[in-house]
């Protein structure tokens, strides 16, 4: 198991560069930091050579998983006037230079370079022709600053300009790199489900019994919901993944997952079901953010986008409005810490600008753009998600990412054990890419904003100090799994495997795209938001409320534990915009 590294937040960064000018930007952001971009354009091969250095802070690499950085590129068409994604050559292409003097790369005919510094695998998925690239450390090692200068990408214009006279487009265009830091997590056995008993309710029925409120299990002997059902974890293994995971034991598809007629009856079609084939059952290896989506990373994303899609994935925009909001934007008060607003500086038919702004004042040391994204609905999720070329996570996806391999603690958090400490905020350091808690978290106890007491989201990764459960870290390294936001997942509902259903979901990446509709999330079977069976979240929020019981030992909140299901179960809850909603994307791994 990894050492938990001291990220400090989760982060997109962008430079927007005029190919013909060459100039370098230094990035704006700590810890993952993009600076001194070139460009390099060859119309012989129509491509681009998009040179830049790139380092984060903490990363690592052991035996089993890593740290990495997803790198795409957007362009700015000047004709067209949109963004796109730009696709990359040499698509399927891993390689390192051990010697670091990158002969191999740099002579080939793909221009790609894993640059000088530390020693870099550039990983370039087939699907998708070419929508990203993983760059990870080559080597083992426990934790440090990976820094590398002049690592290449190559930009195929080629492929992607196909009118009119590519090569003057591509010598007027501007380029965005974005990266955005990922965790590994490799294939192998998992369970579903902590042990603890499946209650049919949100609250503990005893101090020394306490539910985990519709969890997995392994089998039960009927439908009915009492402490007499099987509380066996359900293994996933490699002959389950063969198996596509069909549950065929009466209930154990969603424990005693409720509906309008009570408990799902033994034996239905409801309680048992087959997933579809490419269904993500977590077994395989996948990559998962690090941190989940913060404002400022959804920012960059709305300033890619028309005047129409930005309407399309905010609360409401005008002039000077805080745009992500349950109640009517307003041009003076942010909404539960979100401090996402709109500039109208070129005016209608041109897109918005949108800005961080926490405290509105104008200053960007304390703007909140390292803060989660709350208000977010599940196509603001899928839309951002295929934007950045990764797709959204399964339940299964998530429990795995939590627990690891390990054997299940009844009604633990991502972090390993039960006892919780509830985030206070400095207020000193709030909006700023350093925001923390006061209160810490123990070699024991995790640290989570779960119960109104800061009355929004925190910094992505605000509580990390070193190791796992202080930093309220998951078993792989990946952050805040528990509380925060809510983490969007697809379930596995009653319904069908068709596409639009959680059953019919399968482990298909993003190409890049703007997502403003269900029929375009459902291309890539993915679940649509009009009907009950389609999405859910996980991991409980800020706006939680906790459940205590006269144990502090046993000290909890049912919505935060890794294996309740309370966020998959209620049709109120799936899709629309709310003060607790967040979310990150994985990507399936190469």
């Amino acid at each position: 198991m990894s050492i938990i590294p001291t990220p400090q937040v989760f982060r997109t960064f962008v430079l927007a560069l005029a190919l013909v000018a060459g100039l370098s930007v230094p990035a704006l952001a700590n810890n993952i930091s993009v600076s001194n971009i070139s460009l390099f354009q060859d119309p012989t091969t129509h491509t681009v050579a998009v040179q830049f250095n790139i380092s984060w802070e903490n990363s690592w690499r052991d035996a089993t998983n890593y740290d990495a950085a997803w790198v795409f590129l957007k362009y700015y068409n000047y004709m067209a006037k949109t963004w796109n994604h730009a696709t990359l050559k040499c698509t399927g292409s891993t390689d390192s230079s051990a010697s670091n003097s990158n002969s191999s790369l740099t002579s080939s005919s793909c221009g790609f370079s894993p640059g000088t510094g530390t020693v870099i695998d550039i990983n370039i998925p087939s699907d998708n022709n070419g929508v990203g690239a993983f760059l990870q450390r080559h080597s083992a090692s426990t934790g440090g600053t990976l820094s590398t200068t002049k690592v290449k990408l190559v930009w195929d214009y080629g492929h992607d300009l196909l009118v009119g006279d590519p090569d003057t487009y591509a010598a007027n265009a501007n380029i965005q790199v974005m990266a955005i830091e990922m965790v590994y997590i490799p294939a192998g056995d998992f369970k579903l489900g902590s042990g603890a008993a499946s209650g049919s309710s949100n609250t503990a029925s005893t101090t020394t019994n306490p539910t985990e409120d519709r969890s997995f299990y392994d089998t039960v002997a009927s439908a009915s919901i009492s402490p007499s059902v099987s509380t066996t974890p359900y293994s996933v293994t490699s002959s389950t993944a063969a198996d596509s995971l069909v549950f065929t034991s009466p209930n154990n598809f969603f424990s005693s997952k409720l509906n309008a007629g009570g408990p799902i009856a033994s034996g239905t079609s409801a309680a048992n079901g087959t997933l579809v084939q490419g269904f993500p059952i977590g077994y395989k290896a996948f990559y998962m953010m690090k941190y989940e989506i913060t404002q400022g990373q959804y920012k960059d994303f709305l300033n890619t986008l028309t005047r129409t899609q930005q309407a399309s994935r905010v609360a409401c925009v005008g002039d000077n409005q805080f745009s992500m909001t349950l109640q009517a934007c307003s041009t003076t008060t942010p909404s539960n810490r979100n401090g996402i607003r709109t500039t109208d500086p070129n005016g209608s038919p041109n897109p918005y600008v949108f800005i961080c702004d926490l405290h509105t004042d104008g200053d960007n040391t304390k703007n909140g753009r390292w803060i989660a994204a709350n208000f977010l609905s599940w196509l603001d999720l899928e839309s951002y998600t295929s934007w950045a070329g990764l797709r959204p996570m399964s339940e299964f996806e998530y429990e795995k990412a939590a627990r690891g391999p390990s054997t299940p603690v009844k009604l633990e958090y991502a972090w390993g054990t039960i006892q919780i400490v509830q985030a206070t905020l400095n207020a000193g350091l709030a909006g700023t890419k350093d925001e923390i808690s006061d209160a810490a978290g123990t070699s024991l106890v995790g640290v989570s904003n779960y119960d109104t007491t800061v009355n929004g989201p925190m910094r992505s990764g605000f509580a990390a100090v070193g190791s796992r459960v202080p930093s309220g870290g998951s078993y792989w390294g990946v952050m805040d799994l528990s509380g925060n936001v809510a983490e969007r997942v697809v379930p596995v509902q009653q319904g069908g495997i068709n596409p639009g259903f959680g059953r019919g979901f399968k482990d298909v990446n993003g190409n890049g795209a703007f997502i403003s509709s269900d029929s375009e999330a459902m291309t890539y079977f993915w679940p649509a938001t009009n009907n009950i069976a389609s999405n859910g979240w996980r991991g409980g929020a800020w706006d939680g409320n906790p459940q205590v019981t006269s144990d502090t030992a046993t000290t909890y909140n049912y919505f935060l534990r890794t294996s309740s299901r309370t966020g998959v179960s209620n049709a109120s809850d799936m899709s629309p915009r709310a003060a607790g909603y967040g979310g990150r994307a994985v990507r399936t791994a190469p």
